[in-house]
């Protein structure tokens, strides 16, 4: 019982881990863009 108990710890853990990962690269993505939309209005 407890091995299971542990598995899905683990298995919970590595979901979140997923997302935060592609979230977080779609995120600074984003930032990504902004910042470079800011860049061309400077520029013009």
């Amino acid at each position: 019982m407890e091995i299971f108990i542990i598995l899905t710890v683990l298995a919970s853990y590595a979901v979140g881990y997923l997302l935060y990962y592609m979230y977080g690269k779609e995120e600074q993505k984003g930032r990504n863009y902004d910042r470079y939309q800011k860049y061309d209005r400077y520029q013009v």
